[in-house]
């Protein structure tokens, strides 16, 4: 994302009919999103705010995750490894094959967001 640019809210109203509501894409707050092509309009309660993508995730999701949205793939590979670490560190010292499934998930869901949170502050 290279730009935004914010509407007020009643523009909306002359939304062509092809803008399609979808769940594609991150809402940072916004109560719905919308997408044609590449724009990609987020409604919050106030205002829109419009952005073009570099790649449509509807017909390439792996670019578009990899040119639109890469804390994606910081957040998963944190998840990953932090989940993965948490299991077998709780796998050798309980020997429970379900505490170390239920403690990796739960540390690799949280790794998940804060390398994404991460990655989303140090890129601006």
């Amino acid at each position: 994302m290279g730009w935004n640019i914010r509407l007020p809210k009643y523009t909306k109203e002359v939304f062509p009919e092809w803008f399609e509501e979808t769940w594609l894409g991150h809402l940072n707050g916004a109560q719905r999103q919308y997408r044609y092509g590449r724009m990609h309009i987020l409604e919050y309660e106030d205002y829109l705010d419009v952005h073009i993508d570099m790649v449509d995730p509807r017909s390439n999701p792996v670019g578009h995750v990899i040119r639109d949205a890469p804390e994606v793939i910081v957040g998963v590979a944190c998840g990953a490894l932090g989940g993965l670490y948490m299991g077998r560190k709780t796998y050798r010292h309980t020997n429970s094959k379900m505490a170390s499934v239920v403690l990796g998930l739960a540390v690799g869901g949280v790794c998940f967001v804060a390398g994404m949170k991460a990655t989303k502050w140090l890129g601006g």
